[in-house]
């Protein structure tokens, strides 16, 4: 541990940059500037560990305890800003937060200010341990004020290798006390608190609107002088509507996570349009994330039934299903043509059934301005749908793969897709004796159709 009363050197203004919305398409369409109200993303609670301890844990206490954060202020230059980590971080994980609040600094010294008002350098979590004890007083969390130096790379403290392994949460919160005490049934690993925050950032929540606080508001309004009225008969509505959405946003987001899981195993090629052979352990494995991604959509619907943004999902997920089936046939030389089709039947049936209550939605007046975004979206994806069943159809023989490809064109052109462009991708076609699959570039293609409703 290092003290010094070392200058800290003025950084040059930054703000947190925007998370990515990657298209690998080249025929982008206008964001769908649709962006409903959603729900903020909790930080994830402890996991209570197996064991008899635990039961009787329960049974003599009854109180609800929960993971507790620990609040921060970090102090560069002139620049204060509020921060929280959860109790107990890692060193590294605090260095990640300070950086991503900071994103102008790439090196940094954290200090704190002893007893002696010494300021003193953080080099490890032991040390971020002591610091913390300055602060906390009579079993209650204190502020942990943190001063922040931007330094040369060679002079920012290396990582210890303890540092880099997940740390045990073991203080809670008891919030019937409102005390801190040592609880060795609760723990969660920096990567998880990590995994809410990118999870928030991918998906496109808004932290600065909460449905729930919004349905349990109109609740509260309603419920106090007036409730036989008609205002509050509104106000019921809306906070039923409210908990309807945000009920459906859970079930959609859940959906995601296992879409996200199962393309983690999805490889393709450099032109990322052509699913590469899979293993078969992992073909199964792609298999069940995308059908566990169908079920939670499909419950996303059943609680709403005028989300349409759940009918595209599925759509989506029986496309990506139907290429990684036909990917796997051609590669193993197994006969997967029929189960390929109808996942292709299964995904446009779900792309007109959301396209038509898009469309109704739009006559009512409830959806938002500036929907000419979203149908491109819509017909661009279904076009991107049609024009890999003709493929398909084309290798099996059928006749009817020309009619697909004209629909597929007709979509492409409701979209707005220039002349040009499509014959670009008509030409890649495999009916031209191209091996390769074609796609209108800009189409909602993997992760993008699932993103771009949120």
């Amino acid at each position: 541990m290092r003290k010094s009363g070392g200058r800290r050197r003025k950084g040059k203004p930054g703000s947190q940059p925007n998370s990515p919305s990657a298209s690998n398409t080249a025929f982008d369409p206008p964001p769908s500037p649709k962006t409903p109200e959603k729900t903020s993303l909790l930080e994830p609670r402890a996991k209570a560990k197996p064991g008899p301890s635990n039961e009787s844990h329960k049974e003599n206490r009854n109180e609800h305890v929960t993971i507790v954060s620990r609040q921060l202020k970090l102090v560069y230059d002139n620049d204060i800003r509020l921060a929280q980590t959860p109790m107990n971080c890692s060193f590294k994980l605090l260095r990640d937060t300070i950086k991503k609040i900071f994103p102008m600094l790439n090196s940094v010294l954290i200090k704190y200010t002893d007893n002696d008002g010494d300021l003193v350098t953080i080099t490890s979590t032991e040390e971020l341990r002591l610091a913390e004890s300055n602060v906390d007083r009579n079993n209650s969390i204190g502020v942990l004020k943190l001063n922040i130096i931007e330094v040369s790379p060679e002079h920012e403290p290396p990582l210890l290798k303890e540092d880099e392994k997940p740390k045990r949460v073991d203080r809670v919160f008891d919030e019937k006390d409102g005390i801190i005490e040592s609880n060795n049934l609760e723990e969660m690993d920096d990567w998880l608190y990590e995994f809410a925050r990118l999870f928030n950032t991918h998906v496109g929540t808004n932290e600065s609107t909460d449905l729930r606080d919004l349905g349990t508001e109109f609740c509260s309004e309603a419920l106090e002088d007036i409730v036989t009225c008609d205002e509050a008969q509104d106000l019921f509505e809306k906070a039923e509507f409210k908990f309807q959405e945000v009920a459906a946003l859970a079930f959609f987001n859940w959906g995601n996570v296992h879409m996200c899981a199962a393309r983690k195993f999805v490889k393709l090629d450099e032109n990322e349009n052509e699913v590469m052979v899979l293993k078969e352990s992992d073909f199964d494995f792609v298999k069940e994330k995308y059908y566990l991604a169908r079920e939670k959509y499909e419950q996303a619907v059943v609680i709403k039934p005028d989300f349409y943004e759940g009918l595209l999902a599925i759509g989506q997920q029986q496309f990506e299903l139907a290429k990684l089936h036909w990917s796997y046939a051609m590669a193993n030389k197994i006969d997967l043509g029929k189960e390929t089709l109808r996942l292709f039947d299964g995904a446009e049936e779900k792309m007109r059934a959301a396209s038509d209550m898009w469309e109704r939605l739009e006559e009512e007046k409830l959806a938002e301005q500036g929907s000419s975004g979203m149908r491109s979206q819509i017909h661009l994806f279904w076009g991107n749908m049609l024009f890999e069943r003709s493929q398909v159809e084309f290798k099996l023989g059928m006749s009817d793969w020309k009619r697909r490809l004209d629909a597929s064109v007709e979509r492409f052109k409701i979209a707005g897709a220039s002349q040009a462009d499509v014959s670009t991708v008509l030409n890649k076609h495999c009916s031209n004796g191209n091996t390769r699959d074609g796609e209108v570039k800009g189409s909602s293609r993997t992760e993008n159709v699932i993103k771009m409703m949120k």
